[in-house]
């Protein structure tokens, strides 16, 4: 039995390694226009799996979420192999793997292992204005490190400073919508649907130029928001209202920090002109740009791990478990995500149609308010990962055209998936590492449908204004 599944895998990578076409990420097409709505399937099996499983069979769902995403990605590859053969299916794979879920991996998982090695300690008053510059600052920081290194950075050190506050679970939910998701709206680093869009050829810096007004709109309401509700508490606490007294700043891991500006500097330099240049190895294309954006980040993780010193990564109780599980689910996603990809893509003549005429108007131009509150909608319940990718391929698909005439469009799939992944403790990756980090400090979270219900009343209003003033 062994034999003989060694001579299968052997064969699948002489197949892969064999292709004369090339392996670019365009160089294979599904028939979109053929495929039916049990392709989708897979994908929402797997979506509700992660939305329903942590919830009613935490513990099963804990210690085999793995397994449970293999069997989804098992059965899209069974489909692709039964009705397109089985060299198709070979592929198809091997181009998502390579060209879109390796490069995501590679990015998320050195932010993951540098910011672990950062270590920030806050010393001060846990005033409501205190607690509302952590706030302000740990947004736009997240659009540097990523919200999920923001959210390692930031988490216990606030925690700390409030300990000795009577109430602390609205600092958690206000830290998961500011932290966890508005601030990663200015870079591709700062989300991991941004990161999506730049893997698709989005500029690097057209997230900032373009999302900015309605980031700063989200993130001052909030704020605002934040700083009267924790008033209210402090207050009701018995604290008198003071000043910000015997603030106290301090930092570990400053060859870590070093090493963050090198990574997001091979991100910059991935997109220089001198770097557009494609190269194949193993019949496998990349553009040179790719090859210094992919090994930059694998080396400068490698050295935080084995030169720079550990004791901030120790401080910060660094564990590879949240990292597994998005490298393990998004493997699963990215599989199974494909064929529905295809069958959006093709538009009209796609199961799709319906929905495509939802977001068009009578002319055939994009209903961008529409873009917007789907988009958003599915993020909050699915993951804003996929779900931008859906709608940017619904929306044409050519980044040529969606970050020029159709720039506004694309604005209104960014925000919505950014923003809107706040809605639920599943709509961003760090939502449930800060509840879970919450919980170990003792701090009784609300469950899903009071933090849904919560997080509705603050957002809801603010995204309909949001929609009225950029999307209308």
């Amino acid at each position: 039995m062994k034999h003989r599944l060694k001579c299968l895998n052997l064969a699948l990578w002489v197949m892969f390694f064999s292709s004369s076409e090339g392996w670019s990420s365009d160089s294979l097409t599904l028939a979109g226009a053929s495929l039916g709505f049990e392709w989708i399937i897979p994908f929402a099996g797997l979506l509700l799996s992660i939305a329903l499983m942590p919830l009613l069979i935490p513990n099963f769902w804990h210690h085999h979420y793995g397994k449970i995403g293999s069997v989804w990605a098992l059965l899209t590859s069974v489909l692709l192999g039964k009705y397109f053969g089985l060299f198709t299916m070979v592929e198809c794979l091997s181009t998502t793997l390579i060209h879109h879920y390796l490069p995501f991996m590679m990015l998320i998982g050195a932010l993951y292992i540098i910011t672990g090695g950062i270590r920030i300690g806050i010393q001060a008053s846990s005033t409501p204005i205190m607690n509302t510059l952590i706030l302000g600052i740990g947004a736009l920081i997240a659009s540097l490190v990523g919200t999920t290194g923001a959210s390692m950075l930031l988490i216990q050190p606030f925690l700390t400073l409030n300990k000795e506050r009577q109430f602390r679970r609205h600092l958690v939910v206000f830290f998961i919508i500011l932290v966890c998701n508005v601030g990663g709206a200015l870079s591709p680093i700062g989300d991991p649907p941004l990161l999506i869009g730049f893997l698709k050829g989005v500029p690097f810096l057209w997230p900032l130029v373009h999302l900015f007004k309605p980031f700063i709109m989200i993130l001052g309401a909030v704020l605002v928001i934040f700083y009267l509700v924790d008033r209210w508490l402090f207050i009701k606490e018995g604290n008198p209202l003071k000043k910000i007294t015997n603030f106290k700043f301090s930092l570990q891991g400053y060859d870590n920090v070093v090493l963050l500006g090198l990574a997001i500097s091979c991100l910059f330099l991935s997109e220089l002109a001198c770097f557009k240049q494609s190269i194949k190895l193993l019949g496998i294309t990349f553009t040179h740009g790719d090859l210094v954006r992919d090994l930059g980040l694998m080396g400068l993780a490698f050295i935080s791990l084995k030169f720079c010193p550990q004791k901030a990564r120790i401080d910060n109780q660094f564990t590879w478990d949240p990292l597994k599980e998005v490298a393990l689910l998004f493997a699963a996603i990215f599989i199974t995500v494909e064929p529905v990809l295809a069958m959006l893509k093709a538009g009209k003549e796609g199961a799709f149609s319906n929905l495509y005429h939802f977001l068009t108007d009578s002319q055939g131009e994009p209903l961008n308010s529409s873009y917007f509150w789907l988009t958003g909608f599915l993020s909050s319940f699915l993951d804003n990962a996929p779900t931008y990718l859906i709608f940017f391929n619904l929306a044409g698909g050519d980044v040529v055209e969606l970050t020029t005439v159709l720039s506004s469009t694309l604005v209104a799939i960014s925000a919505g998936a950014v923003f809107m992944g706040a809605l639920t403790y599943i709509g961003n990756a760090p939502n449930f590492m800060v509840k879970a980090i919450a919980e170990i400090n003792s701090i009784k979270m609300p469950n899903f449908f009071q933090y849904t219900l919560w997080v509705s009343l603050i957002l809801l209003p603010l995204f309909t204004l949001l929609s009225i003033v950029f999307f209308s």
